[in-house]
This record gives C-alpha cells, sequence and structure tokens, in this order.
C-alpha cells in the first residue's frame, strides 16, 4: 500500500506537535494518540497542506486531513486552502473528508443549511464582507441587536476557530455595544490600525486574526447557559459516535478552548442529555450529506458535533418566556480539522477505529 498523506500546518509540523503556540494547545496530545495508533499499521507522512515542494499529492494512496488550522487565520490563507481541494478533486486522490465536505463546512453559513432543513442552530445574522462600507458611525450591531430582540450577542469570523476574533457583547453597556459595533465594521470593511482594548463588557480575542482582507461576519445571540454548561461535543468516526466530552470554560468566559483555561472531561453515562446528543449528532451529520451535492455517501470518515444547552433561557431575546426542559441546539460543525479528544477516548479506541478505517479505504 502506498503511503497515506497526514495533514497538518507547517507551525505545527516544526514544533514536532509539541507547545506549538497558545492557539494550538491540544493539538500536541490528539496526534500523538493518532500517530501511536498509526505506527507499525500504515506507513504516513506528515505534511504542510501548503508545501508543494514534495511528492505529488496524487503519489499518496489517500489524504487525512488533521490538522491545518492555519487556514483560518486569513482570507488570503483560506483562498489558497479551498484551491488545494480543489486541486485534489481534479487529481481524483482520496481525501477524509472529502474535499466537496470541507468547502461546503469552511463557511459557517452552513448553519443556514443545516437551519432549513430542521436542524436546532443558534439563530443566526450574516454581515457580509464590504457590506459595512456605508454605515459610517451608524450602530449596525444595535440595528441587528434590536430587530431581533436580543440583549446579549456574540460575533464570530464565518471562517474561523478557536474563538479567534469572537466577541461577547453584553447590551446593558453601550460603550460596549459602540466598541463591538466598531469591531464588526473593521472586519467587514477594509481597516488600518489596531482594535480599541476590551471593556468589561466587551470580551473576546481581537487581535488573533490577521485581517488582509474583509470578511464574512456572524452576530448571534449570547447563550450565557455556555457559562455554567460548557459544551457538549460529540466525537463521530464512520457514522458510529466514538465518544462525548463536555468543554467547560473558565469562571466568566465562554470560550471551551484548552488554550483558554477550559477544562474537558468525559460526558458522565448518566447525563441528561447524552443519548439526546447522540442521537441528534447522527441526524445531523445524514443531513449535512444531503446538502453536499455530489458528495459520495463515504465521504465522512470523523465528525465533532458541539451543542450547547438550553436551560430554561431564552436565545439573549429580551421578552420571550422561559421554556421547561433541556434541550440542545446546535453550536457547531466540525468537518475539516477537529480536535477529536483522541485522549478522551478508552484504550486509544478511537485512533485505532480511525487506522482501520483508513486502511479500508486505502
Amino acid at each position: 500500500m502506498q503511503q497515506v498523506c497526514v495533514a497538518s500546518c507547517s507551525e505545527l509540523i516544526s514544533s514536532g506537535f509539541e507547545n506549538a503556540s497558545e492557539s494550538y494547545a491540544s493539538s500536541g496530545t490528539d496526534e500523538k494518540y493518532l500517530f501511536r495508533a498509526l505506527d507499525g499499521t500504515i506507513s504516513y507522512e506528515v505534511r504542510d497542506w501548503n508545501d508543494d515542494t514534495g511528492k505529488p499529492w496524487s503519489d499518496y494512496s489517500l489524504i487525512l486531513v488533521r490538522t491545518t488550522w492555519d487556514y483560518s487565520k486569513s482570507e488570503i490563507i483560506a483562498r489558497q486552502f479551498r484551491k488545494w481541494l480543489d486541486s485534489l478533486i481534479d487529481l481524483r486522490v482520496k481525501v477524509c473528508n472529502h474535499p466537496l465536505i470541507m468547502k461546503w463546512n469552511m463557511h459557517k453559513s452552513y448553519l443556514s443549511d443545516l437551519g432549513l432543513r430542521g436542524v436546532p442552530v443558534i439563530p443566526t445574522v450574516l454581515v457580509a464582507a464590504g457590506s459595512t462600507s456605508t454605515f459610517g458611525s451608524k450602530s449596525l450591531l444595535s440595528s441587528i441587536m434590536a430587530e431581533n430582540k436580543w440583549t446579549d450577542v456574540m460575533i464570530k469570523p464565518a471562517i474561523g476557530g478557536g474563538s479567534r476574533a469572537c466577541m461577547r457583547v453584553l447590551g446593558n453597556d453601550v460603550d460596549a455595544v459602540t466598541k463591538a459595533n466598531a469591531f464588526l465594521v473593521s472586519y467587514t470593511s477594509p481597516r488600518q490600525g489596531d482594535d480599541e482594548g476590551q471593556g468589561d463588557n466587551l470580551v473576546g480575542s481581537y487581535d488573533d486574526k490577521n485581517i488582509d482582507e474583509p470578511c464574512d461576519m456572524l452576530v448571534q445571540p449570547y447563550l450565557s447557559s455556555v457559562e455554567a454548561h460548557g459544551e457538549i461535543s460529540v466525537i463521530v468516526i464512520d457514522g458510529k459516535v466514538s465518544h462525548l466530552v463536555q468543554k467547560k470554560p473558565v469562571n466568566g468566559d465562554f470560550r471551551t478552548q484548552e488554550e483558554w483555561g477550559a477544562s474537558i472531561s468525559n460526558v458522565p453515562k448518566d447525563h441528561p442529555l447524552r443519548e439526546t446528543a447522540s442521537n441528534l449528532a447522527i441526524d445531523i451529520l445524514k443531513i449535512a450529506k444531503d446538502c453536499v451535492k455530489d458528495a459520495p455517501e463515504d465521504s465522512l470518515l470523523y465528525a465533532r458535533v458541539d451543542f450547547l444547552t438550553l436551560t430554561k433561557v431564552s436565545l439573549g431575546k429580551q421578552d420571550e418566556k422561559e421554556e421547561s426542559g433541556d434541550s440542545l441546539v446546535l453550536l457547531e460543525l466540525e468537518l475539516i480539522e477537529p480536535c477529536l479528544f483522541l485522549a478522551n477516548s478508552e484504550s486509544n479506541e478511537c485512533a485505532e477505529r480511525i487506522v482501520k478505517s483508513l486502511q479500508q479505504r486505502s
């Protein structure tokens, strides 16, 4: 069998997946478990997706896209990543996940596609790149919040990850909303200079995203339940649930990544939403494949489905009544390069299942 390529990015590869940067805190542990399962089983090469100096991509029996995390740092790199995916399609090389699925999943407009098909998603307003250049001092953000009756909101890039360039805005602070509107406009229109510093009710990580071009941004209601309950992530391999983890932010924060101090633990077997999350994740993946025309049946090897818990609270609306019981809403569907929390899988079972599937597909 020919070599399998494990696609990553230069920063992680050069570090040996050891403390590459605070932005990639979880990468080392995840990949060590994968490499351990691959060693002695499959011949493989770890390679930067953006490296054209190696052998032709078509020489690999399969390309496993894993930690290509730098593509979301800028619009230019994201465009290069799309071109790379297109080239793999043209070469007819086997890729996991399928490039058509990954291209669809890159931009968070996929949430709208899923919502139209009945998936419970967070209501989202897309602010397109270039659309805010005529607003001047008028507050686009205030208009969005008022129109949707949202008190507190989240602002995030349509292409992004790791909570980079995300901002939580508490709407009872007029100054915070004003600064957040400037933040939103700066990302969606050409800008010069740095963003202003954070305020008490304006929390985010402004300067992690390299703004080389205007980018699409999302505005969503802020679900405060993330502070107490975190996220529930369902890891799925070849259409079957492998394990579930709960990611809880530090007190008062919303960011559920380890690099921001969040804790990661397995979802207890008696968790009241464990079965619901598992079943909903499988249903969502079936719907996702239906959203992508021409994607083959076996287009998904791995997936991570991130949910937030709704606990008797509204979706950030000013006048919505409380609801009884807990339910789940889709936060993000990760089909390109998700951390799979392999360390939380018993006896390295998840990594071994990935390897077994690679052997069958290669």
